[in-house]
């Protein structure tokens, strides 16, 4: 029964956080870029890797590409919808103090602001067309 238990993995520390993010805004347009004779999925992949080993560079946890890609997705989500719900709140609200669980933190703010042509607007963040977290948040 013990061999059944999977081992949850280390939580992501904010200097964690801030290089995926750093690493998903300078590597955007390959990351979600439409494959073509000048971006394969390889150089996706190699982007990852990249990614993966900045973040394994400044946290003590060996993270890997599967794992980073899917906090990517969840973060990003979650900041969508917090975002959202801070909007709405401040909009029937008008001027009424904001709590603090509904203030977006440093690295919230910045999550996502790197865009491209084909990036629509949901609130204030962009998202991609071909974002693979697109998904979740629509």
């Amino acid at each position: 029964m013990a061999d059944l238990v999977k081992n949850r993995s280390a939580s992501w520390q904010p200097r964690e956080l801030e290089e995926l993010l750093e690493g998903v805004q300078q590597n955007y347009e390959v990351l979600w870029g439409k494959l073509s004779g000048t971006l394969s999925k390889k150089d996706k992949d190699r982007a990852w890797s990249d990614i993966v080993q900045s973040i394994n560079s400044v946290g003590g946890n060996e993270r890997n590409v599967e794992d980073s890609m899917k906090k990517w997705c969840d973060w990003k989500s979650r900041t969508i919808m917090k975002d959202a719900k801070r909007r709405r709140f401040v909009e029937s609200s008008g001027e009424a103090a904001l709590p603090k669980k509904m203030q977006l933190t440093v690295l919230e703010d910045k999550c996502p602001k790197q865009s491209c042509s084909e990036c629509k607007v949901e609130g204030s963040i962009p998202v991609h067309s071909r974002d693979p977290c697109k998904k979740m948040i629509t």
